[in-house]
């Protein structure tokens, strides 16, 4: 038979190796665990494209600087990217618009006319063709770079929006507002 003492030992040690082992478990009191925090997902985002804004009134600006040949087109060209840009909030996107549109086609033109071989003696205009090539070149990575590069934002959807709504039918139109919960 068993002593008590002995008993009593190997149940103080079956306590202590179960401590040891399992805390969480052993020492547990699940009614006053407090309960574990609610996974918080992050906000779902996703991002607008904005570049169509950009390209149509550019597309309008060079229009009327080509049809008018006056310059007050093309200075509305160099600062219509920024304006749209802050008008969207971005204001990084703004100063990068600027520098590019005032620094690319400029360095694209000094690149056509540093590219120019044949220089005639009695003829200034020998190297035009160059420099308006370069000049195109800059002005054409710059508004791709524009539209496709710095013309998106990331943005938060809102639970309820209210957006236009248009439809068009060969019968029938009609025009109101779409409310989204």
């Amino acid at each position: 038979m068993v002593s008590e003492k002995t008993a009593f030992i190997r149940m103080a040690a079956v306590v202590a190796l179960v401590i040891a082992v399992a805390p969480d478990r052993a020492l547990a009191r699940p009614e006053l665990a407090s309960p574990p925090p609610p996974a918080t997902a992050p906000p779902e985002t996703r991002t607008d494209f904005y570049g169509w804004q950009l390209f149509m009134v550019d597309g309008v600006l060079a229009g009327m600087a080509l049809s008018t040949q006056r310059p007050e087109p093309a200075i509305a060209l160099l600062i219509s990217g920024p304006l749209i840009h802050g008008l969207h909030g971005r204001g990084d996107a703004a100063v990068g618009s600027l520098l590019l549109r005032a620094t690319l086609p400029l360095l694209g033109l000094v690149v056509g006319e540093e590219t120019c071989t044949e220089r005639p003696v009695d003829d200034d205009l020998g190297c035009l063709d160059n420099i308006y090539i370069g000049l195109g070149v800059g002005l054409t990575v710059t508004l791709g770079l524009d539209y496709f590069a710095l013309a998106r934002k990331t943005v938060t959807p809102s639970p309820a929006r209210v957006r236009p709504a248009v439809t068009v039918t060969p019968t029938a139109s009609s025009a109101g507002v779409r409310f989204d919960f």
